[in-house]
């Protein structure tokens, strides 16, 4: 018998969901976008990570990853990210 390991992705938690949007409409009031990883693969580097991005600028307002992508960030670093935009902007 042989066996198969197969990736169920689960729905984002309706708290997640709401939080993400938050946090979207935050980054928006700042200038910035909070874009989530196109990856859909479970297994990929950034799947189901987040960056913030400049609208103005077009670049990324953290540090990034050694691993050559923007999305770096899980939601508790990219509010954590956004607060700190935020007051060094205000």
């Amino acid at each position: 018998m042989s066996t198969r390991i197969i990736h169920m992705q689960t729905a984002a938690a309706p708290n997640q969901k709401a939080r993400e949007g938050r946090l979207r409409r935050a980054a928006a009031r700042h200038g910035l976008r909070l874009l989530k990883s196109p990856r859909r693969d479970p297994d990929a580097f950034d799947f189901g990570l987040y960056a913030l991005v400049d609208v103005q600028h077009g670049g990324a307002i953290h540090a990034g990853s050694a691993i050559g992508t923007p999305y770096a960030l899980d939601l508790d670093e990219a509010a954590r990210c956004l607060r700190e935009f935020a007051s060094e902007t205000a």
